[in-house]
């Protein structure tokens, strides 16, 4: 009866022991479930971080386009900006060298109707005062 009771608690001390063990290793499988929910919580939010980045991304680059097509825009109206600008100084040009051109002539005539004034004086000066 000793030998019975004596195997009697060491079988329940083994059963006791496994019991211990698999409570153990239940939470050990526990810790490692809750350690991959976490892990897969974490790449669903690197994931969405990097949907962001690539979304911030294409916007940038949507955006950069946009600058450059309005730099190239306006870099031709300032080359169109720049052409109107030659042309009305070039016509501002021909105008005042016609300008010139007209001042002389009528400088020219002014002093040739001097000249003919002078020599009309000199020719007849009764005459003169009666022209005028």
């Amino acid at each position: 009866a000793g030998d019975a009771a004596a195997l009697l608690a060491q079988a329940e001390s083994r059963i006791s022991e496994e019991r211990r063990r698999a409570a153990a290793a239940e939470a050990t499988r526990d810790e490692e479930q809750r350690r991959a929910v976490a892990a897969e919580a974490k790449r669903d939010e690197e994931r969405r971080r990097a949907d962001a980045a690539e979304t911030k991304q294409t916007e940038a680059s949507r955006r950069a386009a946009r600058a450059e097509k309005a730099l190239a825009t306006a870099v031709d109206r300032e080359k169109a900006a720049e052409a109107k600008t030659n042309e009305v100084i070039r016509r501002a040009k021909t105008a005042e060298t016609a300008a010139g051109m007209a001042e002389a002539a009528v400088q020219a005539a002014v002093r040739k109707a001097e000249r003919a004034e002078a020599e009309l004086a000199r020719a007849a000066p009764a005459e003169l005062d009666t022209l005028r």
